[in-house]
């Protein structure tokens, strides 16, 4: 009913499924096609390899300062080879989704069409992207104090993600599975039953075998049944963040398992509430716990990397995708889209990181805002959300725990304000969203008091001042389970 307004006539929508087949569908696809064959050539230990984007990847979040630039520069090299291409491609999603969103529907804006799809009003939105750009200053101190740690001067923005701590200490799957629970049940004893029903169920997955599916997911079929929980466990800190994460996402389905099938799943807003309220409580556990200084260096800094990833990037990609639409609709080129993309990376980053040129091309490189306009603000809403909820329970204790859990009761039988809101939270409020940034704040606070390590600030060095040579070659565009204290993992599949 929220779209009637926007719904045209049954042949006038009939003509807009046909054009769809053969305009933005077919763009979006050849979109891909392109970019998926795309081949990244770097040397390695003296070898030239030849990659997939995902193959680049450990090389552009690794120890060496040298080969993360590298890893860069040809990423976006390639890229850029096909940048007026990809360019004029995204310049015609932008006039399509204009015109059947805008002239066609008569949304207010280009931006007004996902907030519907996700059932959050445009002042909430609004209100999300103006506080988020007043607190940039909060990733702008993190950045500075990291390139301390890395033994920097500055850190490039080839650096963003250059590991600070290097631990290795291993997590068995049945103490990790222990931690998860028990952090659960110290919030809530229904919190934790509900995982062990995971467990006890056999519907997790943990063995990392050949041929099964990478990553990590939690899937929930119907409201009677628990969640089916999949990822690969290899003993990491962060192998043990994904457990409770996932096991987050199982806990919402079945809190609001008394719904129907249509509105038992959360809405997309409230999707990462409870995973990431369980990773953090996780958090808090381990580093109450943990006495070796290199695992809590290790998670506290990922914590912060993750959070800038997920809110800032997420945010000025949204709003690069604001300014992009409108300037599309006055003609602007390529090169003018690409010049207003390095404009948004100098506000987002400040003087706290050395860009490089080639940076201009990242934005052709992301997929979301070709195949799901407007989609990646979501992705902060959603943790930015669970910051500002954690500071609520931190604030007041027990009385706070019911109103969360009626919050992930409701599944997705109401829109996200409304559900918000019947537990006292405005999220058109800047006082709430900043509530999430002053829990950002703390946690670089905390970074502040860690003393500089010799030892990780004496990695390998870029190989000029801030400055890094071009890549050496160019490129072309072509377990064993472990069970929990109850329960056990998921039966190994034939």
């Amino acid at each position: 009913r929220h779209f009637k307004p926007h719904t045209l006539s049954e042949p006038e929508e009939k003509v807009v499924n046909l054009k769809d087949v053969t305009g933005s569908n077919a763009l979006i696809n050849l979109y891909d096609a392109i970019t998926n064959r795309y081949v990244f050539k770097l040397k390695v230990n003296g070898k030239v390899q030849e990659l997939t984007r995902a193959q680049l990847q450990p090389f552009i979040q690794g120890p060496d300062a040298n080969m993360r630039a590298q890893a860069y520069q040809e990423l976006y090299r390639v890229y850029g080879q096909d940048g007026p291409i990809l360019g004029q491609m995204y310049q015609t999603r932008a006039r399509d989704w204009h015109n059947e969103n805008i002239t066609l529907r008569k949304f207010k804006s280009a931006m007004s069409v996902r907030n519907l799809a996700n059932d959050v009003p445009d002042e909430a939105v609004n209100t999300l992207l103006e506080v988020t750009k007043k607190n940039a200053k909060i990733f702008h101190r993190y950045f500075k104090m990291k390139a301390k740690h890395i033994g920097m001067n500055k850190l490039r923005r080839y650096d963003i993600y250059a590991p600070v701590a290097r631990s290795d200490k291993p997590f068995e799957y049945a103490e990790a599975a222990k931690m998860v629970l028990e952090s659960f049940s110290a919030f809530d004893p229904k919190i934790g039953k509900l995982a062990q029903r995971v467990f006890d169920q056999d519907h997790l997955d943990s063995e990392v075998r050949k041929g099964k599916q990478g990553g990590a997911f939690c899937a929930s079929i119907t409201p009677e049944m628990a969640p089916y929980v999949l990822m690969n466990y290899t003993g990491r800190a962060r192998d043990v963040a994904t457990l409770a994460h996932e096991l987050g996402h199982a806990i919402h389905a079945m809190l609001a398992s008394h719904h129907t099938t249509f509105t038992f799943h959360s809405s997309l807003p409230l999707a990462e509430t409870a995973s990431t309220f369980g990773e953090m409580m996780l958090t808090e556990k381990l580093l109450a716990e943990e006495k070796d200084e290199s695992v809590r260096r290790d998670i506290l800094f990922k914590q912060m990397d993750d959070a800038f990833a997920t809110v800032l990037r997420q945010i000025y990609f949204a709003l690069f995708e604001r300014e992009a639409h409108a300037m599309v609709q006055k003609n602007a080129s390529t090169d003018e889209l690409a010049a207003a993309y390095m404009e948004n990376l100098k506000e987002q980053f400040g003087d706290s990181v050395e860009l490089s040129d080639e940076f201009k091309w990242e934005w052709v490189s992301i997929p979301h805002i070709y195949h799901t306009p407007f989609y990646v603000y979501a992705y902060a809403f959603g943790q930015l959300l669970v910051f500002s909820l954690y500071q609520q329970y931190k604030a007041e204790g027990e009385s706070f725990k019911p109103k969360y859990l009626k919050i992930l009761s409701a599944g997705g039988s109401e829109a996200p304000a409304k559900i918000l809101a019947d537990a006292g939270i405005d999220i058109r409020s800047a006082q709430f969203w900043q509530g999430g940034f002053d829990v950002l704040s703390r946690m670089v606070d905390e970074l502040e008091k860690l003393p500089v390590d010799a030892k990780t600030a004496k990695g390998k060095k870029p190989t000029a001042a801030g400055k890094t040579k071009k890549a050496a070659v160019t490129s072309s565009s072509k377990g064993k389970k472990a069970k929990p204290a109850k329960g056990k993992t998921a039966k190994k599949k034939k």
